[in-house]
């Protein structure tokens, strides 16, 4: 009778911690699925967050693309408007050595019809003093003639 009582002890202690071990494992399930629901939400938060970030950074980029593309675009244009730039001041070099070796040249013209202007002068000067010479001459032979 011991033995059946102590059995029978031994059995209600199976199933009271039977009893204890399913309301154990039920209680360490529902937090098991708050923990897992609870990381599904902050899980969701955090892919809500980067897919936010992710849509920031590529309105970022969409963006930057334009911004790069008018500079390169502008940089296009300072450049070919550069290269017009550079050839006008070629062309201009070019014209201004054009006109220095004209200038040179009427320079020398100048020198030349200067002394040909004062060879002139002297040359009028000696036909005025020959021409005064002659109509004194003249006078003189008038005077002369009239005098006779």
């Amino acid at each position: 009778r011991d033995l059946e009582s102590q059995l029978s002890a031994a059995r209600e202690e199976l199933k009271s911690g039977k009893h204890e071990l399913h309301e154990a494992h039920e209680e360490m399930d529902c937090r098991l699925k708050a923990q897992v629901a609870e990381a599904d939400r902050v899980l969701q938060d955090v892919i809500t967050e980067a897919d936010g970030d992710c849509a920031v950074l590529e309105h970022q980029l969409f963006r930057m693309r334009a911004v790069l593309q008018d500079t390169e675009r502008q940089l296009k244009e300072t450049k070919a408007g550069l290269d017009v730039l550079n050839a006008d001041v070629s062309g201009l070099g070019e014209e201004l050595k054009r006109m220095e070796h004209e200038l040179q040249n009427a320079w020398a013209v100048e020198g030349t019809l200067n002394n040909d202007l004062g060879t002139s002068k002297e040359e009028i000067s000696g036909y005025k003093t020959c021409l005064e010479d002659s109509e004194r001459l003249v006078k003189g032979f008038l005077q002369a003639a009239t005098a006779f």
